[in-house]
């Protein structure tokens, strides 16, 4: 506007091809003229201060996830790095992207289900800034339920349902065995908090954590041996 002021350029960083730039802010918008010199050669030019919209990013609660699960206009952001507050002009757009799935701690990860705020409605996109916000993600826990059966042959001495697979947390599952020929079930045997490990051949488990069930069979197959003696006579006859 009105004022003179000098800016020492403390901090200026240098490009390959011997560019330099400095950085300016003030507390006030508006309107200001800035003159460079550099080897005796002046240059300006008029530049807007304009007072920046916050938009805040923010997911819900994660244990052991440190992969990147925030991409803003390119640029990267860490679980550890939320919430993450951009001051922005407004009218501007922007891209953003957060990741799915991501590794939580072992046998246990989360999945992006919806978002709200800022005018978002999809995991990625695109976004114009009209007013500060806040933006937030929510995630689905989930676990994985790991389901073998014991002795490892082939063919197998049994079938389970269901196969291991990535539940949501609190899902309530009905596990089933059954034996292939020749084969008696023997049991499960499980752990994990909400498992089951006894004699019925189908059971109900709930997924508040990992689980791992295991489907224990005997053979009824059994091998005798038997042997057989020839008792051999010889006659001898004289004339």
């Amino acid at each position: 506007n009105d004022s003179n002021v000098t800016i020492n350029p403390l901090i200026t960083s240098t490009n390959s091809n011997g560019q330099a730039s400095t950085y300016a802010s003030t507390q006030i918008s508006g309107k200001a003229r800035v003159n460079a010199t550099f080897a005796n050669i002046t240059s300006s030019v008029v530049i807007s201060f304009a007072t920046p919209t916050y938009v805040t990013f923010e997911v819900s609660p994660m244990q052991g996830t440190t992969a990147p699960v925030l991409v803003v206009d390119g640029k990267s952001y860490n679980y550890s790095a939320l919430p993450l507050t951009i001051p922005y002009q407004i009218d501007t757009k922007h891209t953003y992207a957060f990741s799915s799935p991501l590794s939580g701690y072992a046998n246990t990860r989360y999945v992006f289900h919806n978002i709200t705020g800022c005018g978002l409605t999809s995991q990625s996109g695109s976004f114009v800034v009209t007013a500060n916000c806040t933006a937030l993600a929510s995630y689905t826990t989930q676990y994985y339920l790991t389901m073998t059966i014991n002795p490892s042959v082939s063919p197998p001495a049994g079938s389970v349902t269901p196969t291991s697979n990535w539940f949501n947390a609190g899902t309530a599952i009905q596990i089933t065995e059954s034996p292939s020929t020749g084969w008696f079930f023997n049991g499960w045997t499980g752990s994990g908090t909400g498992s089951y490990t006894g004699m019925s051949p189908s059971a109900p488990i709930t997924l508040n954590n990992p689980i791992s069930e295991q489907a224990n069979y005997y053979s009824t197959t059994t091998t005798t041996s038997t042997s057989t003696s020839t008792s051999t006579s010889t006659s001898t006859s004289t004339s």
